[in-house]
């Protein structure tokens, strides 16, 4: 807890210094999702709002954490240079001047190691590395690992494709996810998280990691009532 503290200390006093009030979260199972499916808010909640993105998993398609193909760097590393180039972009349509390409720090959250990566106080990327568990049923090279598994029981942790850290449970990884929403508030007395639908009538046959992750927000942030899900 002083760790988790002392980390919001750290981060959240600029803004409040600055008076900067307004939050938007964005909590997704993939490194593209904001993109395909939340673009459209981010670019309007950016010109008022500092934007949080939480990305789940590594998006790595079962190559854990070995490049594609032919590549030179692992895979889900460069969806994850992807994403962040992408919200820079975001960020930069409307700005008066262009920042420096933002760069990965680790930092530790509710004691587990997560990438995190901030650009121009306004936009702010987590990536929890998880291994992608594309039918639900994970696959042989991230040890058969998904957060669907993870929800239900069927395995007890789930580790970072990375090896950065190693969630003991469902619940550790709910902890983890509320901590980097109550940190990143700052002083916003309501903010909103945008995440994907876990309601079958509305979005029957979706990806297993988009129905955990839309879980994960509701079960993480049932005890917050200052915070809602859009």
């Amino acid at each position: 807890m002083k760790r988790l503290l002392s980390f919001c200390a750290t981060i959240l006093l600029p803004f409040w210094l600055l008076g900067q009030e307004q939050v938007a979260f964005y909590v997704q199972a993939h490194a593209d999702d904001w993109q395909l499916f939340m673009s459209k808010n981010i670019e309007e909640e950016v010109q008022f709002a500092r934007i949080v993105i939480v990305t789940l998993t590594a998006g790595d398609a079962g190559h854990g954490s070995l490049p594609y193909g032919k590549g030179k760097i692992p895979y889900f590393l460069a969806r994850e240079k992807g994403a962040v180039y992408s919200s820079k972009f975001t960020g930069d349509i409307m700005a008066a001047e262009v920042g420096d390409i933002p760069q990965c720090k680790m930092v530790t959250i509710n004691s587990h190691q997560i990438a995190r990566y901030e650009y121009k106080n306004k936009i702010v990327n987590y990536f929890l590395r998880i291994p992608d568990g594309l039918s639900g049923e994970g696959v042989p090279e991230t040890g058969n690992q998904s957060l669907a598994k993870l929800k239900n029981g069927s395995i007890k942790t789930i580790t970072a494709v990375d090896n950065s850290t190693l969630y003991k449970g469902w619940n550790d990884l709910l902890l983890t996810l509320k901590s980097i929403i109550i940190c990143e508030r700052g002083n916003d007395e309501q903010v909103w998280v945008n995440t994907h639908s876990s309601d079958l009538k509305f979005n029957e046959g979706d990806h297993s990691d988009h129905y955990a992750t839309a879980d994960a927000v509701h079960d993480a942030i049932n005890d917050l009532s200052w915070v809602g899900v859009v």
